[in-house]
């Protein structure tokens, strides 16, 4: 007989109780001998063995028999039942622990470089259009809040600006898009989940003309186009999801765990980059202006970049970077055009 607990499953109470096969019946009995249950072996569940923790058996009725004889288990189920645990065999062998560990490992990276992506790619396009307006609005009145001034340029240029823009709007009109006018710190541009496009003063210092203006927006309308905010958004909690299932627990995540997360997310962004970048060349060369405009003006904002945070953009650093390397934004550029002529 095996040493163990019986639980009736109705009372937290739980009584020492040795367990058993008797004829084709699992029966439990006090140490002392009073008879406690006993039922059809073909209608209990035993657990599966895992390293040494303790097997249960459990009854239809809801108790259960506890035992920390893990070979006795053993022996009786393959004895009686014929059964062999196989994930304790591979537990307890080295081969199979390094063969699933290397298994794990490359579904876990298929999942983060390319079954995410791809999963919330096809969720986000099959969002209908007002859920994601939804989603994003109030997006801009936040940031105005916590991160924006009021824009310092003439009221004068901004209409010159919106008058140049609008026909862009108008021909991705089904985008809902809009020009906003900020004053933070840096030249930049960005689109929001709700279709704003937010337009910062100091980028008008570095633009040479209103091609490279036409450029920059079309390379936002191509981030709303393709839901670049919404996709990064989900696959950021899927990622925090993954990284919980495997670790469980968000609130200490090492660097071993956190940097290849992040890494992945700023992957995710460079993708997006790129992916946008297509999008801006494409309508460029469609309204028929010269896409050097945009090559030209990506060297500018890349010199200016380089110049607060140099290192950021060099050798492996710029795998830390959430825009790709300018030259490989630039090599996109020259390739569509050979593409195209």
């Amino acid at each position: 007989m095996i040493n163990g607990q019986y639980s009736d499953g109705k009372t937290s109470q739980v009584t020492p109780a040795v367990g058993g096969m008797v004829s084709k019946y699992f029966e439990v009995k006090t140490t002392s001998g009073r008879f406690l249950i006993r039922e059809k072996i073909t209608l209990v569940e035993i657990s599966s063995r895992l390293g040494n923790v303790p097997r249960t058996v459990n009854f239809p009725s809801g108790a259960q028999f506890i035992s920390e004889d893990n070979e006795a288990i053993d022996k009786m189920t393959g004895e009686h039942l014929g059964k062999k645990n196989i994930l304790y065999a591979i537990e307890t062998h080295l081969v199979p622990v390094i063969f699933s560990t290397i298994f794990a490992l490359l579904v876990c990276g298929w999942l983060i470089m390319e079954g995410i992506p791809l999963g919330t790619k096809l969720v986000v396009e099959r969002l209908p259009e007002e859920l994601t307006k939804a989603i994003g609005a109030g997006s801009i009145d936040a940031l105005d809040y916590s991160l924006f001034d009021s824009s310092e340029l003439a009221a004068s240029k901004q209409r010159e600006v919106r008058d140049l823009l609008q026909p862009l709007l108008k021909q991705h009109s089904s985008l809902g898009a809009s020009i906003h006018f900020r004053s933070s710190e840096g030249a930049n541009a960005f689109a929001l989940p709700d279709g704003s496009i937010v337009l910062t003063d100091d980028l008008f210092d570095i633009l040479y003309d209103d091609n490279e203006l036409i450029a920059i927006v079309y390379h936002e309308l191509g981030h709303l186009h393709h839901r670049h905010i919404l996709r990064r958004v989900l696959q950021g909690s899927v990622i925090s999801i993954l990284v919980f299932l495997i670790t469980g627990d968000l609130g200490n995540i090492d660097l071993i765990v956190g940097l290849p997360t992040l890494m992945a997310d700023l992957a995710y962004s460079r993708e997006f980059e790129l992916e946008a970048d297509s999008f801006a060349v494409k309508s460029m060369h469609e309204q028929h202006i010269s896409v050097q405009h945009f090559s030209s003006m990506l060297q500018r904002i890349s010199v200016n970049a380089e110049n607060e945070s140099k290192k950021i953009d060099d050798g492996l650093f710029k795998y830390f970077s959430t825009h790709p390397h300018v030259e490989e934004r630039i090599k996109l550029v020259n390739r569509y055009l050979l593409e195209s002529n």
